[in-house]
């Protein structure tokens, strides 16, 4: 919530697109800028034909087109509201263009247009029991799709889960569709928050773990998976890495060079790691 002003008194959804040189993409929306009234604005994705999928509020899907307009021809009117219990926050995009949307307690899909795909789960959906909280999501170049969080409510440990391209878990995926992973008997938690897939398929994710040290800080935690849901015993130390900084959150967005490096970064700073988990000097 913001105080009375140009759009009212309530937090705006806005989106902003620049050029490769960091100034505002004049040729976009209202001068580089949107602004809606949809809600405060949360994860984004795009299609391939360059237009723009949003979730501007828990349980909403809009789509606007490449130059940033609303996209009237998805759903209806250019956006779908979930009627599942558990709204939606997170959205990425198959490489067929066809939309997956996770929140807590639901996974779906939707068809390039914004209907739910009935081929995906029952009707469009899946319903899980994971006692964890979704807060990443990644696609496999086949179509499956990988979720990261944490358990809930007291998180010890990453938590991945994968299923197949009809809404299935992935039984071949770890502990029947399901990875829990510990940092150590040190630690006083850890939460996964971001999630990248390899080109060799390999699962990254990065996250947070604290209370390892009297101190108290956070750090820095990655894991690597193999496709099958193993930590992976070429990364790190037996799949995982811990790096300190003072940092209150940890890591919360990843990425994967070209050369295979991986970067992280978080409200602690930005680090980047070789391919064998070490720190790039």
């Amino acid at each position: 919530m913001r105080p009375e002003g140009k759009y009212g008194d309530f937090t705006d959804f806005g989106m902003a697109r620049y050029t490769r040189h960091g100034r505002l993409d004049r040729s976009f929306g209202d001068g580089g800028k949107v602004v809606s009234h949809d809600g405060a604005g949360g994860s984004v994705a795009i299609q391939d034909d360059g237009r723009i999928v949003v979730v501007p509020a828990p349980g909403r899907l809009s789509r606007y087109t490449a130059d940033g307009r609303l996209d009237r021809s998805f759903a209806r009117g250019g956006a779908v509201v979930s009627d599942f219990d558990e709204a939606f926050g997170l959205i990425a995009v198959q490489a067929d263009g066809k939309i997956v949307a996770i929140g807590t307690g639901v996974l779906a899909r939707y068809t390039r247009d914004g209907r739910l795909d009935p081929s995906f789960g029952r009707g469009g959906r899946v319903v899980t029991d994971f006692t964890w909280n979704p807060t990443a999501l990644a696609i496999h170049g086949d179509g499956r799709i990988v979720v990261a969080g944490s358990r809930s409510p007291n998180p010890d440990g990453f938590a991945l889960a994968r299923y197949t391209g009809e809404g299935h878990l992935d039984l071949t995926f770890g502990n029947s569709g399901e990875v829990l992973t510990s940092f150590g008997p040190h630690a006083a938690g850890a939460s996964a928050s971001a999630i990248a897939i390899q080109p060799d398929g390999k699962i990254v994710a990065v996250g947070e773990e604290w209370g390892a040290d009297v101190e108290n800080f956070s750090y820095f935690a990655l894991a690597r998976y193999t496709r099958d849901g193993k930590l992976d015993a070429s990364f790190g130390a037996g799949g995982k890495v811990l790096t300190r900084f003072r940092s209150s959150c940890g890591a919360l967005s990843v990425a994967i060079q070209l050369d295979g490096k991986i970067v992280a970064g978080g409200c602690g700073g930005l680090a980047r790691y070789k391919s064998d988990g070490s720190l790039d000097s």
